[in-house]
């Protein structure tokens, strides 16, 4: 039985995650580490790097691997789009399930440096789709984990793991070819969870200052939200969200209201209680 982080999980977590969450649980070796919805805020050279991982699998004897989920009848479509379509029969516009995988291993990947020399790889989990052929050139059959695959995951995740040795051997991948020794791994958990707030502040300073100055529309939204008691605010990382919600925060304070102000990141936590 793989040790499991969190040990419980949320209740709004997606079906086809906490199923996943509890084969991974009960079918993955003992010595094996298992990360679910781990989100996560990197320094990168201009901006914090914004991501999240719905699984991260950390085996001490081949590495790590980032696996991205899509729950329901997964679907790739000539045009390059993708579609899942629920058990109520709704068709769902999704994101491709590869990049968002490769893009946030990559982003933990580049933070980690040169240095890091152990195996860092990724791949996707259709479990509600049975996968016969590749689904395009950038997601072969090897890197998916299907319906077929949920008695044994654990073959599912060596056949990624051989791909990428492959792949390696080729000089096709930039990431080591390294175990992931007990020190490695708990390098990583704390780098995820553990990290001391003052590594963001540079980062997020910079930030702030950028986008302190509301734009007009930024101000209208603000006051509209006087006469709305619920809102929510959608953007990628950048685009302002974090400095409208302290901003709200603030207004609400000098109201003489008591205010509570969530985020997902303990560093970003962290910060936004010292600007508080």
């Amino acid at each position: 039985m793989a040790s499991m982080i969190p040990h419980v999980l949320a209740p709004e977590t997606p079906n086809s995650e906490r199923r996943m969450y509890e084969l991974f649980r009960d079918k993955l070796p003992g010595a094996w580490k298992a990360i679910h919805g781990q989100r996560f805020l990197l320094p990168a050279k201009h901006r914090t790097r914004e991501g999240e991982l719905d699984f991260l699998l950390l085996d001490p004897a081949r590495g790590a691997l980032g696996l991205e989920v899509k729950g329901g009848r997964v679907e790739r479509h000539a045009d390059g789009t993708w579609t899942a379509t629920d058990r109520h029969g709704m068709r769902h516009d999704i994101k491709d399930p590869a990049k968002q995988a490769s893009a946030a291993v990559h982003a933990i990947r580049e933070y980690l440096g040169k240095g890091f020399r152990c195996r860092f790889e990724w791949g996707v989990v259709l479990p509600d789709v049975k996968s016969s052929q590749d689904w395009g050139p950038d997601l072969p059959r090897a890197l998916v984990l299907d319906s077929t695959d949920l008695a044994h995951p654990e073959s599912a995740v060596e056949r990624m793991f051989r791909h990428w040795e492959k792949e390696n051997r080729r000089g096709a991948s930039g990431f080591g070819n390294r175990a992931l020794p007990g020190e490695c791994v708990d390098a990583l958990v704390r780098m995820l969870y553990e990290r001391h707030p003052s590594w963001l502040a540079p980062q997020f300073d910079a930030e702030y200052r950028e986008l302190l100055r509301l734009t007009e529309e930024q101000k209208t939204l603000l006051y509209s939200l006087a006469d709305h008691p619920r809102a929510a605010f959608s953007g990628a990382a950048g685009t302002g969200k974090t400095v409208l919600a302290m901003e709200k925060a603030c207004r609400m304070a000098l109201a003489g209201k008591r205010v509570l102000l969530l985020c997902f990141n303990r560093p970003l936590a962290a910060h936004l209680a010292r600007k508080a």
